[in-house]
């Protein structure tokens, strides 16, 4: 019985390795994916679910399938909510307030209109604004100043 019940324990435990080796080899490759950026999202008119009227504390990751800002989530990455932009609310400006905001000294906010009119701010580190601005390079680039422009990686 002993027997059995050690074995039973050691194939959970098995299990439970594969599991958390699969999470962690997942979210590395999407923490190295070149078209994920850092961020932070909040609404600033209107209303729409899992995304705050304040700065959330912990920063997501995020890429654009289109018009669509995916943004990713969760200790492991695997949440995912999409948000459906209609365009783009402004150009891109240095983010305020940057005490609350904790991306660096010189991250940047883009706001954009989603589908249902709600417009949110997506806040990023300066060295991601070609990847915060995602389809709407054009428009967001538009108010770039000369330094926030230089400081490209």
């Amino acid at each position: 019985m002993d027997v059995l019940l050690a074995l039973i324990l050691v194939i959970c435990v098995l299990m439970l390795a594969t599991i958390l080796g699969h999470l962690v080899a997942m979210r590395c490759r999407l923490v190295k994916r070149t078209d994920l950026f850092r961020c932070k999202v909040r609404v600033t008119s209107g209303a729409t679910p899992e995304v705050s009227r304040r700065w959330p504390l912990l920063a997501c990751r995020a890429e654009w399938q289109h018009d669509v800002l995916l943004l990713r989530y969760g200790i492991w990455l695997t949440c995912a909510h999409p948000l459906a932009v209609r365009f783009a609310g402004g150009v891109i400006e240095p983010a305020r307030p940057l005490s609350r905001l904790r991306m660096g000294g010189d991250a940047v906010m883009f706001q954009v209109r989603l589908d249902d009119d709600t417009m949110i701010a997506v806040a990023a580190p300066a060295s991601s604004w070609e990847k915060l601005a995602g389809p709407f390079l054009a428009i967001a680039a538009q108010g770039m100043s000369p330094d926030i422009s230089q400081r490209r990686g």
